[in-house]
Parts: C-alpha cells; sequence; structure tokens
C-alpha cells in the first residue's frame, strides 16, 4: 500500500442486478426499465451489459390524421376541399381573410395553403383530390 492508496476513500458499493433483470429487461423498452428499476442511466446500461441483453425498441405509435370538428363556413366546392386539406396541412385559408398590408396582390377566390403558398381555387380542390377528397 502506498501513501495515494491510504488516502482514497473506499470505493462505493455498486448496486447489484436485480435477480429477474435478465427475463424482465428485455420485455420493457429503455424509459420503463428506468421507472420498474428505479435506478439512473449508468447503472442500467452496466446492468444490460452484465446481463447480455438490450431493451426491446421503442416504436412510436403513428395517428391517422384526424377530422376537424370544426364546421366549416364556407360550403362551395372549394370551401369543402379547403377544408379537407385542414386534415393534412397545418392551415388553409381564403387569402382575402388577411389585411390588405399583409398579403400581396392576390386575386380573389385564391387560398393559402401551408408550404404551399398563395394557391387558386382549383389547384385547391386538385390537391384535396390528391389527398382523398372525394367532393
Amino acid at each position: 500500500m502506498n501513501a495515494l492508496t491510504k488516502c482514497l476513500p473506499p470505493a462505493p458499493e455498486l448496486r447489484p442486478m436485480p435477480a429477474d433483470f435478465a427475463r424482465v429487461a428485455p420485455t420493457l423498452s429503455h424509459q420503463q426499465n428506468l421507472r420498474r428499476w428505479q435506478c439512473g442511466e449508468p447503472v442500467l446500461r452496466r446492468w444490460y451489459g452484465e446481463a447480455g441483453v438490450k431493451p426491446k425498441p421503442f416504436v412510436p405509435r403513428l395517428l391517422p390524421p384526424q377530422a376537424s370538428t370544426v364546421p366549416y363556413r364556407d360550403d362551395t366546392h372549394v370551401g369543402r376541399a379547403a377544408h379537407h386539406l385542414r386534415r393534412y396541412f397545418s392551415n388553409v385559408y381564403r387569402a382575402d381573410v388577411l389585411p390588405k398590408r399583409e398579403r400581396p396582390l392576390v386575386p380573389a377566390g385564391w387560398y393559402f395553403v401551408a408550404g404551399k403558398g398563395f394557391v387558386p381555387g382549383a389547384d385547391v380542390i386538385a390537391l384535396a383530390e390528391r389527398y382523398g377528397f372525394a367532393g
């Protein structure tokens, strides 16, 4: 023993791996394992290595587009197509609802579609039909 080892505090006890860890851990995701075993990342990763297991991969749930519950006011064919597109695009509205100073010179009957810009009514209908609009 040298002078340096006399000064160091004893190494902390490592938390032992639970007896059923190798059986239970592969059935849970990493976050679920953290909650289940109530331990930190370094401890959990050490246990994965000691047991030779991997957590279940996380698979996000993809939800289908939801129908808008807001009734549409524009009951024209183009208005219904714009309402249908609101399921897929964050903003779809008539261009003439903007104040004149906030919009370029856009003819009447044009719509703003997020990601597409200002679109004429006929193109709104065509775009909505590509997304399943039946009319």
